[in-house]
């Protein structure tokens, strides 16, 4: 990374990712890795083209900041390996710097089971949020996950799944699963953008 001053006076005060590491003179994973760990404020839009709004300021501070302690901009060992998955980073798990509310998340995890049976069994749910079967089944004996049946095997609505998914219980969760993760994190990319239903995904 360089501390090129000169050439950041020069860019738009709102900056695209290309901009940043262009004038940085750092990788596309460097890049990503100093937006996604939230070392580098930005705005992520969740559109295709325009992704990433950077603010000039930002990333004058960071300079600053790379001037005093030039190893704020290096990422973790074994970062390069996973460049594309910002759920862990050494070994530590990464959370959205900004959650869902839950109706966003109520939108997302209507959008994301539309495809699925209206009843739901125990071994589904399990592959839906990639918790164990234990978990799931202690949800639904605690009644915080409904069931419509119990014996001799749980039978979950959709709509009751999706209201669990999307309730405080389920993100009070202190240990969280990849996959729930990998949700608030699609969420989180996802935010205004919306489906033509009106769905957020």
């Amino acid at each position: 990374m360089q501390s090129n001053y000169e050439a950041l006076r020069d860019c738009p005060e709102i900056m695209s990712k290309e901009q940043f590491r262009i004038v940085c003179h750092i990788s596309k994973h460097t890049a990503y890795y100093l937006i996604h760990s939230g070392i580098l404020p930005c705005e992520i839009t969740g559109k295709k083209t325009h992704k990433y709004f950077i603010k000039r300021s930002d990333v004058l501070e960071l300079l600053k900041k790379f001037d005093k302690n030039p190893y704020i901009v290096v990422p973790p060992k074994g970062w390069y390996k996973r460049a594309k998955r910002p759920l862990r980073i050494d070994g530590v798990r990464l959370y959205p710097p900004r959650l869902p509310t839950e109706r966003k998340r109520k939108s997302y995890y209507t959008n994301k089971l539309r495809s699925r049976k209206d009843v739901l069994d125990v071994p589904a749910i399990s592959q839906i949020t990639g918790y164990s079967r234990q978990s799931i089944e202690k949800w639904l004996r605690s009644g915080k996950l409904k069931s419509i049946m119990n014996s001799p095997k749980y039978y979950v609505p959709k709509t009751y799944l999706i209201d669990f998914l999307a309730g405080e219980d389920y993100m009070d969760i202190a240990k969280k699963s990849d996959t729930h993760l990998k949700d608030l994190w699609e969420m989180y990319y996802s935010i205004g953008k919306m489906h033509k239903n009106g769905l957020y995904y």
